[in-house]
């Protein structure tokens, strides 16, 4: 599926695969994508999408294994966990979009960094912010030839 988004827009092709990758499950992601990631985020007003496509690929296993994650250098790919919630594929497809986790874990526990609690990648149940979405746009225009999704400025 793809990423795509509008004022401004952003196109990163994704697919889900394995056998826990039900139309319940993906249905589930890609509404938790969308609803994450459309509105107004400070200056920017974002619209999400989310369609096929195959530039990364996200494994779903039938039963519950372990943490959702998105391998790290820029791999594009990772493991959803199918009993996760909406909000996690969200967090997770930040990863996919350049953003890094901004929590740490301590004695089992996920602790925010300061100044990123309550957003989608520092704290469980967090929003997406105006930052979260300059940083995407700042990451993108770092290297073109990134397979973070293409986008399409604001201005």
């Amino acid at each position: 599926m793809n990423f795509l988004h509008e004022r401004p827009g952003y196109h990163s092709p994704m697919t889900y695969i394995g056998a826990g990758a039900s139309p319940t499950v993906i249905n589930k992601f890609n509404s938790g994508i969308e609803d994450a990631w459309s509105g107004p985020f400070g200056q920017y007003d974002v619209r999400t999408k989310v369609v096929e496509g195959y530039e990364n690929t996200i494994y779903v296993p039938s039963i519950t294994t372990e943490r959702s994650f998105v391998y790290s250098d820029n791999d594009c790919s990772g493991a959803w966990d199918p009993v996760e919630e909406g909000w996690v594929a969200a967090h997770e497809a930040g990863h996919l979009m350049g953003l890094p986790d901004f929590y740490r874990d301590i004695n089992g526990k996920s602790v925010p960094m300061p100044g990123h609690d309550k957003t989608i990648m520092g704290q469980y149940g967090g929003d997406i912010t105006e930052d979260d979405i300059t940083m995407i746009l700042f990451y993108n225009a770092l290297s073109s030839t990134s397979s973070y999704p293409k986008i399409d400025p604001p201005f």
